[in-house]
């Protein structure tokens, strides 16, 4: 269903005049932005078993951080092939189901985090006040990580080894894999 709803790697769409509904809609309109988000809500299930997930906190922290920097126009090396193979990365640590600690896991989040938050910023039309944009754009992004929790937890609870979720893992990864190809294959 998201293969068929969303360009492989994208992050630009017409203007909208509010910024905080531009912002809360634009991490639902690429592949790779929902399935990095859908990911580290199923990483955080996955290696943490409490009430408080940091893991989503901390991607949502470098993303406001590369955000800032993409609205400000700070040159940051940053491609689509990175972003995608952000989604390959994330997908392939919960296909492998492996264990790490925490804060390895929200370091690994925030590096993909900062170049998402850059695009998203970079992207941000004219006109459009940031702040408000910047609001949007993370409640947006904790509502698909919400998602992946939620997605996460089910798929646990349907299966106590986690095949299932090891499976979802996989087929990101899959995704991953095809929005490389694609940024590639586009890339002359």
């Amino acid at each position: 269903m998201l293969l068929s709803i969303s360009l492989p790697v994208a992050a630009q769409v017409g203007v909208v005049n509010n910024g905080f509904i531009y912002g809360l809609l634009h991490p639902f309109e690429a592949m790779d932005h929902i399935l990095v988000a859908l990911s580290v809500g199923m990483l955080c299930t996955m290696l943490e078993r409490g009430i408080v997930c940091l893991i989503p906190v901390a991607f949502l922290f470098f993303m406001s951080l590369g955000s800032i920097a993409g609205i400000l126009h700070v040159p940051i090396p940053v491609g689509d092939p990175f972003l995608a193979l952000g989604v390959v990365a994330l997908g392939g640590i919960i296909a492998l189901n492996r264990s790490m600690p925490v804060s390895f896991a929200m370091a690994f989040v925030g590096i993909f985090a900062v170049f998402h938050g850059y695009e998203h910023g970079a992207s941000m039309p004219a006109g459009t006040a940031p702040l408000a944009y910047l609001s949007g754009l993370l409640a947006g992004t904790v509502l698909l990580q919400l998602l992946g929790i939620i997605g996460g937890k089910m798929l646990i609870h349907l299966d106590d080894n986690s095949r299932l979720l090891r499976i979802t893992g996989g087929a990101i990864a899959i995704a991953g894999v095809y929005s490389v190809l694609a940024v590639l294959w586009q890339t002359p």
